[in-house]
This record gives C-alpha cells, structure tokens and sequence, in this order.
C-alpha cells in the first residue's frame, strides 16, 4: 500500500508478504527516484511495479498531507493524525541532537 501525499509525494509505504530477502533481491528498488519532487509517489509506483509488487487501488488510499517538515508534524498532530505521545518523543528527540 502506497499513501500519496498532496505534494506529490508519499506518506506510508505497507509492504506485506514479503520474504526478508526481498530488498537483498532489489538493492536498487528505489534509486533513480527524484526524491523531494512531485513525481515521487509516481515514480515509486513505477518502481514497485517493476519489481512485481500490486499496490492496493489507490482510490482506497487516502491522499493526505506528508510530514517533511515540523509545521506539517505539528498540522498532523492538531489533525488528529499523530498520536500526541509519538510528537512529543519527535520533540525530545530533536531536542537531544
């Protein structure tokens, strides 16, 4: 399951069913991917595709705002979308670097 994000991006990336050799297989599943840009989620979709994984129809997945930055981890957080808990850890943790 591939989340896309409304920049273009993605925000979560499921992956089930999947031996632990897999990325050994596919050491290279994501390079060649203009990360940061807005064909991201498109180009990830491509790559999976290549390497023989279905996503689920997109049409089921959400297209929601991704957290690239604090403002969008602090947008998630008013939204309801990250568990208090989880942001204050972020915090700490950014805190402690």
């Amino acid at each position: 399951m591939l989340g896309p994000s409304v920049d273009g991006g993605f925000y979560m990336l499921l992956m089930s069913g999947l031996d632990g050799g897999f990325f050994e297989a596919h050491p290279d599943l994501f390079d060649g991917i203009k990360w940061s840009t807005k064909t991201v989620f498109k180009e990830t979709s491509e790559a999976l595709a290549r390497a023989g994984i279905d996503l689920v129809d997109g049409d089921r997945v959400p297209c929601l705002r991704d957290v690239d930055t604090w403002k969008d981890a602090l947008a998630w957080q008013k939204e309801g979308l990250v568990p208090v808990p989880l942001l204050d850890y972020l915090i700490e943790d950014a805190r402690r670097r």
